[in-house]
């Protein structure tokens, strides 16, 4: 669950693109102007952060617990790209209601290791042995839906949010050793199948939480 939420507060803080699709005109361009500037800004965050494109190559000794995890290897070309590609493929805003509705996107996420060689190590016993290597693309990260404004002194105020997020696709060819066991079969069966079933059976506590998050996020920042 923490992995869906942080990579749908990728999507809200995803940079802004020249969009695909054409933005409709609103009765009052403050909201407009609004929401891009807070994207934009969120944008330049992520990149001047590094982390689009997000680039690691290095051996590592991580320990935690006072000593009694311990997990060691290293990682080669690893490269993620994506999160400051968003477009916004609707943009509406109705004054008379307070309402935006809005429809944002980022065409794909995508993650590549060249090779990840690790052991998790548990009370000086190694409880893991994981070689990874692959790629993994996420197409069409999308949330759309209405939101319920307040403008006051050119901050704004949300007051309800309701929110839909999906993925169009999921592309993994993953190569993953467990151990000296081939478990490829079984990383490629729950990124294709098992992850898409999860979002759909909850995708309504996904979109509470999504919502809720953004909420907090806009009322306090802006």
């Amino acid at each position: 669950m923490k992995s869906v939420v942080l990579l749908c507060l990728l999507v809200i803080a995803g940079g802004y693109a020249q969009p695909t699709s054409e933005i409709v005109p609103t009765q009052d361009r403050i909201v407009d102007y609004w929401l891009i500037d807070a994207i934009e800004t969120l944008t330049q965050w992520i990149k001047a952060n590094g982390y689009d494109p997000f680039e690691f190559g290095q051996n590592f000794n991580w320990i935690f617990f006072d000593d009694t995890l311990e997990i060691v290897g290293y990682v080669s070309r690893l490269r993620f790209t994506g999160a400051s590609n968003i477009n916004i493929d609707n943009l509406y805003y109705n004054i008379l209601l307070g309402r935006l509705d809005v429809d944002l996107v980022i065409p794909q996420l995508f993650l590549e290791i060249g090779h990840y060689k690790g052991q998790i190590i548990q009370h000086g016993v190694v409880t893991y042995d994981l070689e990874i290597s692959g790629s993994l693309a996420i197409n069409d990260v999308r949330i759309k839906g209405d939101v319920l404004l307040r403008l006051s002194g050119g901050s704004v105020q949300i007051h309800n949010i309701n929110p839909q997020f999906s993925i169009g696709s999921i592309q993994a060819d993953p190569t993953v050793i467990e151990s000296g066991r081939d478990v490829s079969l079984l990383v490629r069966y729950f990124l294709h199948v098992t992850v898409p079933n999860f979002l759909e059976i909850y995708k309504n506590e996904i979109n509470t939480i999504i919502g809720e998050q953004i909420r907090q996020a806009v009322n306090r920042w802006w």
